[in-house]
């Protein structure tokens, strides 16, 4: 398992403190489950990676947009995690399963729709289930209505 210490030599830079708050409660409570809504480029994808790396994972689900597919798999690289990308409609196709075993980082949150949603209530399901971490990530609640942040 990497240390905050580790993975911040790997990033080459340090973490802000909201960062470091994610992670004591992530480690301290032993989280399974959290949300993050930090604003845009304020380093999302960095958290939720290197929470799993603080538990030991090294390998990952990431369903996000595609033109970012290639920047989680670098920034995965760089701590060790292999990150398999999928799309959101990849996701809400009938015929996908996540092993449930593989933590899942769901970036973009909000794209899996509102609370009648096909996309949010697979995701439910999944998380219902899922035996390893579920991470969700999204500016939304930041910049959008209710409704497109009901997830």
């Amino acid at each position: 398992m990497a240390t905050i210490q580790q993975l911040e030599d790997l990033f080459g830079e340090p973490f802000f403190d909201y960062q470091l708050e994610a992670f004591r409660n992530w480690e301290h409570k032993n989280l399974q489950r959290m949300c993050l809504y930090y604003r845009t480029g304020a380093g999302k994808s960095r958290t939720a990676l290197s929470m799993l790396a603080l538990r030991g994972y090294k390998e990952a689900v990431v369903i996000a947009p595609p033109v970012t597919h290639a920047a989680w798999r670098d920034l995965g690289s760089k701590i060790g995690i292999y990150v398999e990308t999928m799309s959101h409609a990849s996701f809400r196709k009938r015929g996908t399963v996540l092993r449930r075993n593989l933590p899942v980082i769901a970036d973009e949150f909000h794209r899996f729709g509102g609370h009648a949603g096909v996309g949010w209530n697979k995701l439910d399901k999944l998380a219902g289930g899922l035996r390893a971490p579920l991470i969700l990530c999204s500016a939304t609640p930041n910049y959008n209505d209710a409704e497109r942040c009901y997830c």
